[in-house]
């Protein structure tokens, strides 16, 4: 019995750790996106590099601030779809959407948790 506590609470770690990474990875493409549309010459600017693999991923954008506005672009939606995936859980429904009262978290306002009644 212990065993299976363990490792639901391991089980657990490992989904929030995957959905942080993931909240990481979407909110990156979104800023990156959100300075390509906003700033491309100097956002391709800042990423030239000496190091030909790095260099690699900016050079096509190089000189053609159009082509890089389209990418950013393309980036915000592809991540504000990965944060909508993040927000589901099996069966379809949302994070957001609890079923009766919200149960108090050590990060929950002082005040915010229902009362006991």
């Amino acid at each position: 019995m212990a065993d299976a506590a363990a490792r639901q609470v391991s089980d657990d770690a490992t989904r929030i750790a995957l959905k942080r990474a993931g909240e990481m990875a979407a909110v990156f493409m979104i800023g990156d996106g959100a300075l390509g549309v906003l700033q491309p010459v100097r956002h391709v600017d800042l990423w030239r590099s000496p190091i030909p693999a790095v260099d690699g991923l900016v050079r096509p954008f190089a000189g053609k601030p159009g082509r890089r506005r389209a990418y950013g672009l393309l980036q915000i939606a592809a991540g504000l779809a990965l944060a909508a995936l993040l927000r589901r859980q099996p069966g379809g429904r949302s994070i957001d959407q609890k079923r009766g009262p919200s149960r108090p978290t050590r990060h929950s306002p002082v005040g915010s948790q229902p009362s006991a009644r």
